[in-house]
């Protein structure tokens, strides 16, 4: 069931365990949603938004497994780390609509479309904040050639999860039956 901000979408049903003693199931009584787009444009974008986050969190992770002046200063380190957390949170959002099926309840409704954008874009901003401050790092300490590396990852990282924010027009879904045809 999830949070309580979906308790109203579902009714108890009191029923018979196969041993004879009672029970109780939720049962679904909210709104049904699917997607607008069409399945070929549900197919690419699947496998653009997978591979934008992946490759968003690799470039993320690869500049803190080698030393550099930036993964050892605190004003780069700290928002770069910070950013994983959001590009976590972006990963569950893109599973969610990897493997969604119509039709789908609110509850994954909200978890496939608002948690991918609300992620990429927190992602995106986090990651500009430390390709800023990598980019002073960078100035201070004279262009060194792993700072430089580590900068230009920063950007890729942050190029990629704008590049999600741009593709969330594939994410709109519109209500629909239980069955999964259009109201």
């Amino acid at each position: 069931m999830g949070y309580k901000k979906y308790v109203n979408d579902y009714s108890k049903e009191y029923i018979v365990k196969p041993n004879g003693k009672p029970g109780v199931i939720a049962v679904y009584k909210g709104k049904y949603f699917r997607f607008t787009a069409d399945e070929a444009t549900l197919r690419k974008a699947r496998i653009s938004l997978g591979g934008l986050s992946l490759l968003s969190v690799a470039l993320t992770v690869i500049p803190l497994l080698y030393k550099s002046v930036g993964s050892g200063t605190l004003y780069v380190a700290l928002p770069h780390v910070i950013a994983l957390f959001p590009l976590i949170h972006l990963l569950l959002g893109v599973h969610s609509f990897c493997f969604s099926k119509t039709p789908m309840i609110r509850e994954r409704r909200d978890k496939t479309e608002g948690r991918t954008v609300s992620s990429a874009i927190a992602a995106a901003c986090i990651l500009g904040i430390t390709s800023v401050s990598q980019t002073v790092n960078c100035i201070l300490s004279g262009f060194p050639l792993p700072d430089v590396i580590y900068l230009i990852l920063l950007l890729a990282a942050t190029a990629a999860a704008g590049a999600i924010i741009l593709l969330r027009g594939v994410l709109k879904t519109e209500e629909c039956t239980k069955e999964g045809k259009k109201v």
